[in-house]
Order: structure tokens, then sequence, then C-alpha cells
């Protein structure tokens, strides 16, 4: 049943400082620690030390100070990361890279070296390199900002051999001044690739060299390539609590426009990918379908936002047959855009005292979708939000699925979106279920 879960043990690490790099340059220290795991015994795997080796080099580029390592043992795993965690120092900025086998067992995610031989549940501690204590390391530094980048999420033997664990990696609560990566969602798995990079791993290195983009940008537009060239398939997810900004490469994002009116071809200004919404009549400028037939729009179409014109009073458009111009009053995100990252709250029904659910919500392609973890005295487990439909402002129904069961949940947010209060439901037994909330962090 769906409140039969373990429990998220929520760190409540504090950091002192969380704003890092500017717009316009870097001063602080900037240390990373590369791992790539190719070579085990049972399932080799082909691109973790290639994704190793091109991170490390591009961190290079960017400032970072590297400690790279590839095919590790437990110990050598364990050496390398003490050796890191004294390298940090108060304010500086510190960056976790792993690429190679990972698993979860009761809730707490484990790297495992290339020597590891897990048999049991019980045997996890003892052969892998607790992920949670590499971050303690980093946290005991006081540095001002971490970075932990986790290319683990690969489908491996390991986690078939005992019922104790489920796949892929579960989420970890990020402490202040913290983003954590994964190259999937919570208990999903990825794919090693087929190139000489992993395909997550590929384009972290694309976009990272992209000036002017703040870190929360760059792995934004990393999980919508990831999930364009996937088909959804594959979708990266992050944990954050930074209170500041923090640039790979600072620098101008958006280049000024040039004085005058010159045509919209010559303005065009590269911005970030969004889905947006008609809400008012939109005669499409300038924009052509599959016929080269003038196109148009329609109250209700979705369009997907590619840049913006220099005077700013229009949008380009990505159309389905072409593309096209048309003004922002005309267009917006929905209401659940706006929608906040974190909830916690609690979760019961009548026959129970409640237990603790942290709920996160995301939104791309128009979509809103999330994840959730529920938290009782014995562990935890994740589950997942999909299939949202809006049925009015501030009301929704998602479907939940999690490894004890699947249902629904209608939710209803206050008007600020600050809190939201819902009720689910056990596929095929009505009869089952209770109440939902959360209050936004």
């Amino acid at each position: 049943m769906l409140l039969l879960m373990p429990l998220l043990a929520w760190a409540a690490g504090e950091r002192t400082l969380g704003v890092t790099g500017t717009a316009t340059g870097s001063s602080e220290k900037r240390v990373a620690l590369v791992i790539g795991n190719s070579a085990y015994k049972t399932a080799p795997l082909a691109n973790p030390v290639n994704d190793a080796r091109a991170m490390a080099g591009k961190l290079r580029a960017l400032g970072f100070e590297v400690h790279a390592y590839e095919n590790l043992t437990q110990r050598e795993m364990n050496r390398a990361t003490t050796k890191f965690g004294e390298s940090l120092a108060s304010g500086s900025v510190g960056l976790l890279f792993y690429a190679g086998h990972g698993m979860q067992v009761k809730g707490r995610n484990f790297l495992i070296p290339i020597d590891a031989e897990i048999r049991t549940e019980a045997s996890v501690r003892n052969e892998a390199v607790d992920a949670e204590q590499v971050m303690e390391q980093m946290d005991a530094a006081k540095t001002g900002l971490n970075i932990v980048i986790l290319d683990a999420c690969r489908n491996n033997p390991f986690e078939r051999r005992f019922r104790g664990s489920s796949g892929g990696l579960a989420s970890m609560d990020a402490p202040k001044g913290t983003l954590i990566a994964y190259a999937t969602g919570p208990g999903k798995v990825a794919s090693d690739g087929d190139g000489a990079n992993g395909l997550y791993t590929s384009e972290i290195l694309k976009v990272i060299e992209e000036p002017g983009l703040r870190i929360e940008d760059v792995f934004k537009r990393v999980r919508l390539n990831v999930a364009r060239a996937t088909n959804d398939e594959q979708l990266p997810w992050e944990t954050s609590s930074l209170v500041g900004d923090f640039y790979f490469k600072p620098g101008q994002a958006l280049p000024a426009a040039p004085s005058g009116a010159p045509s919209p071809a010559t303005v065009e200004i590269e911005a970030m990918e969004e889905e947006m919404q008609v809400v008012s009549a939109a005669p499409v400028s300038r924009a052509m379908d599959g016929q080269g037939r003038q196109a148009a729009l329609k109250v209700g179409d979705w369009v997907r936002v590619t840049g913006r014109i220099a005077s700013l009073s229009r949008y380009r458009v990505a159309l389905d047959k072409g593309v096209g111009y048309v003004p922002m009053s005309a267009l917006e995100a929905p209401w659940f855009r706006k929608i906040g990252r974190l909830y916690k709250g609690v979760i019961g029904n009548n026959v129970r005292q409640p237990d603790a659910v942290v709920t996160r919500f995301d939104f791309m392609n128009g979509k809103l979708f999330g994840t959730y973890t529920i938290v009782e005295p014995g562990g935890k487990t994740d589950g997942t939000l999909e299939d949202f439909r809006a049925l009015g402002p501030g009301k929704g129904s998602f479907k939940w699925k999690d490894p004890y069961g699947s249902g629904t949940l209608d939710v209803e947010f206050k008007g600020d979106l600050a809190a939201f209060s819902g009720t689910w439901k056990v596929k095929d037994m009505p009869d089952q279920g209770g109440n939902w909330s959360g209050a936004r962090q």
C-alpha cells in the first residue's frame, strides 16, 4: 500500500555561504573529484572512463583543480574521497562527478568500486562507498557551494540479487548550498549509451561551456536535451538547496541588441526553450507552414519559445510546420507552471497516523510531473507523479506510482500556490485512500 514506505533521512546541513561566481568573472577556489569506473568483473561498462576523462578536461578548462581517477577499488575510492575532502577550503566550490555502477539500498545510495563482491544486502555497506558519506566530507569543509553529479543510474546486476534494492538511485536531500544532479529520476535507470560518452554526460559537456548560464539553467537545458533524445524515457533530475548564483563559465548570456529596428532575422537572441500557451488571438507574422502558406495560431495552442526579438515585444516560436513571431502578450505560462519545486507535508488515511511526505514538482514541454517520498520510522520509498490533468485554476489530478501500487491524486493549490491539499486513491480499490498535503519550502 502507498503508506507502507520507508523513511527519507533528511540531512539538516548548514552552510554559511551560498553565492559563488558572478556574471563577469569568478575568483572562488574550485576543486573537483572525478571518478570513472568501467572495469567491473561481472558487468563492465563502456563509457564511464571516457566520461571521466572528458569531464576532467572540461572542468580544468573552467578553472577547477581536478583530482581525476579511473577504475578504483573500494580502498582507492575511500582514499580519493578523503584526499578530496582535505583539498577543499572554506568558501570554495566543491564538485563530485561519478560515472559507473551505483545502487540504492533502503533509501541510501552507494557508489560501486570495480572490486565489489556484492551477494547480499548486508554486503553492500562493506563493499561499496556510501554517497552521503562523500557529501558529508564536502559539507564538513564549509565550502561555499557543493555540486554532486551522479551518472550512476545504470541498470546493473548487483541490485537484482536481493529484494532490498529498488532500481536506479534514491533521491537525497541537498543540504543548504548544495545541488545534486542525477542522470535520471529517482528509482529510474539510464543506459550506458552507444557513443564515446554516455548521453547524460555528453549533454553536460556541451552545456557547461556556454557563458552566462546559471547552474540551474545548465541542468534544465541538459534535462531538456536528454528527454528529447530518449523520447522522454530518460529524464535527468536534480535536488537543490542553493541560495546564490553559480556559473560554470561566467560571461554575458544574452548579447546586447543592436539599436534601431533591424529585421527579426538579424536580432534573434538565443533563449532557453520553454513551452507556453496561447491565451489570446495571435496572428503570426513571418511564419510559413510546410506548403509555404501563412501559418496562424489559435487560443489554446501550445508553442515552444525558441528565441526573443530585440524589441522584447515578440517571441519567436516553433510551430508544427514552421517558425513564426507572436506578441508576448498573447503567450502565457499556465497556472501550474508557477508551482514551487519542493513541498513538505503529511499523508494519511483513516486507519493510521499520518506520515511525512516530500513532494517535488517539475515542468517541461508543457507538462507538470513530479516525484514523492513518504516517510515513516522504517525507511522510505520513492514514487512518481505523472499524467497531470488541469481541472481548473489551482486544481488538477495526477497518477501516482511506487513499488507498492498505483492510483490517483487529486490536488488543489491555494491561490498563491504556497500549499496544496489533496486526496489519493488506490487503483481498482476506491475505498482505499486518504489525504495528502504539502507546503512550499
